[in-house]
């Protein structure tokens, strides 16, 4: 009898050496993840365990941080630094807007300037009250500048400052005006002025009601560019700039290059954030980008795009990475490097209202909070992949580099105190990484034919440090209980291959788990393709 010969069944084996990271779409590849903890792609291709986030310092209350040549730290109502304690003027939340400008640290809601050189803490605004009788008269006769002399008049007040003048019964046109003080001591004043003809002033008191204020518009966001303070009001839907080198001026209109500078902006929407990027100032709401182009008043010009702009809630992902901008839009993770925004995170399926952001070693760190509860996310800019590091609970405050370190708080106490973390150059090496618990979990994994396959073997090539262990797990199908297949704890560091034999199956996930180091080099896959049976 004559049997008709059989086609022996198709046997394939794929090799992964390169691994792409999250991917939370419905659509993955082979060689990405569904979900991950404590991981990192510094070693990429491979993937590694992430770098250890040390307490560095500590504090007895929650603070946000900056960073100007040393470390600042900021309480809802108190500059911390070298073990002293400097009140604010404002109790706030931890959500202050902290911008550098020179050896200024500029702090708001508070209008309030820290010199880090000086240590003096100066307010923004200042103000005069009249005390007692006060004269004005010309410096000398016929002159155009006008001397007011009263006590303390100019205590508070330095030379250059514009100010607005109220209360004069005299001369009110000619008074009751925004000037310029041109010189100034404890008891007097120097303003040009002059009367409706243009002559000098004659000389006259005066005994009471007179005011003299400098004002700081209300901001809701500000950045420095181009030795400038620059700021938006959502109330007034206007954008400002303070005068050239001096944050506590914004009502300097002199027609000189040192001006301050203010425009109105007609979309709609409150503003979200601002940041300067490659020679211009970009101001963000959430359906639009207001770009402010120039390098003095007299050429500064506005340019408004409709585009995904920061999210509310979101103006702290703002951040430089490399020649980028990234942020947090209302459904993506955006870079922006002029003209048009693009989204980033199209593998991530999360949702989020609010989210902070830092920058390191070229990559975007950001975490995306949804109520009380959120998760660590990392942005590789160079290999364009995501990473999840962890799920955190509660706020973080700050997410600031600093001299090579990215440095953060958060709400959450240890031990009675709010330490400070740093990632460094030198974590590996500090830090001992035993218990630190990991996981990869791949995305489900189908080869490509509908018929049944026979998943013959998987086989992961993965380095471990001593003491370090990995367990690998596998389920198919639509099974929802993990089944543990193999395991290994390294006895000393050494680069191990783990087989792990697999069922037939039309799909199949497998996740590695562990504690220690480890590095992840490849993976590879036999399968055999299945009978019709």
């Amino acid at each position: 009898m004559n049997f008709k010969q059989m086609n022996p069944l198709g046997k394939m084996k794929q090799s992964i050496g390169v691994f792409g990271g999250l991917n939370q779409s419905s659509v993955g590849a082979d060689n990405e993840f569904l979900d991950m903890k404590n991981i990192s792609s510094r070693l990429f291709p491979s993937l590694t365990l992430r770098e250890a986030n040390l307490p560095f310092t500590e504090s007895e209350e929650p603070v946000q941080i900056f960073y100007k040549n040393s470390l600042y730290m900021f309480g809802k109502n108190a500059l911390i630094y070298d073990k002293k304690r400097i009140a604010l003027k404002k109790t706030v939340e931890l959500d202050r807007v902290l911008v550098g400008m020179g050896a200024y640290i500029c702090i708001f809601p508070d209008k309030q300037v820290f010199n880090t050189k000086t240590e003096e803490l100066i307010d923004m605004e200042s103000s005069y009250t009249q005390e007692g009788q006060i004269s004005i008269a010309p410096v000398s006769e016929g002159s155009s500048f006008v001397k007011i002399q009263g006590k303390n008049i100019g205590k508070n007040f330095k030379r250059d400052d514009v100010v607005t003048l109220s209360g004069f019964t005299q001369y009110t046109e000619t008074l009751n005006a925004t000037k310029a003080i041109k010189e100034i001591g404890d008891d007097f004043i120097v303003i040009s002025a002059v009367d409706e003809n243009g002559a000098s002033l004659r000389s006259i008191t005066e005994e009471s009601g007179v005011k003299i204020v400098r004002k700081v518009p209300d901001m809701d966001y500000v950045c420095e560019f181009n030795n400038r303070l620059w700021g938006c009001s959502s109330a007034n839907h206007e954008i400002y700039a303070s005068k050239l080198g001096d944050p506590t001026n914004w009502s300097s209109f002199q027609g000189t290059a040192a001006d301050s500078y203010a425009v109105s902006v007609g979309s709609d929407g409150d503003f979200t954030g601002v940041i300067s990027q490659q020679g211009y100032v970009v101001f963000f709401k959430e359906n639009y980008i207001h770009t402010i182009y120039g390098t003095k008043p007299s050429n500064f010009s506005l340019d408004t795009v409709e585009a995904r702009g920061v999210m509310k809630g979101c103006s702290a992902s703002l951040c430089h990475v490399n020649e980028a901008v990234m942020y947090v839009s209302r459904d993506a993770v955006m870079i922006y490097q002029g003209g048009m925004p693009e989204s980033v995170s199209d593998k991530l399926k999360v949702k989020w209202n609010h989210a902070i952001a830092g920058q390191w070693r070229g990559k975007y760190y950001v975490y995306l909070q949804n109520d009380n509860q959120g998760s660590m996310y990392v942005f590789d800019l160079k290999n364009q992949l995501w990473i999840k590091e962890a799920d955190i609970e509660g706020k973080i405050y700050s997410l600031v580099n600093a001299s090579g370190n990215l440095n953060s708080t958060c709400e959450k106490p240890l031990n009675g105190v709010f330490p400070l973390y740093s990632r460094n150059t030198m974590a590996d090496d500090m830090q001992d990484h035993e218990n630190t618990e990991w996981f990869l979990e791949s995305v489900y994994l189908e080869e490509g034919t509908l018929d049944k396959k026979k998943v013959r073997s998987l086989q992961f090539n993965i380095e471990l440090e001593p003491d370090a262990e990995c367990t690998v797990y596998v389920r198919y199908d639509n099974e929802e209980t993990w089944r543990r297949e193999a395991s290994i704890t390294a006895d000393k560091r050494n680069t191990y291959l783990i087989p792990v034999k697999l069922k037939r199956c039309e799909r199949y996930q497998y996740k590695l788990s562990g504690h220690g180091k480890f590095t992840l080099y490849g993976m590879s896959k036999t399968i055999g393709k299945g009978s019709e049976r």
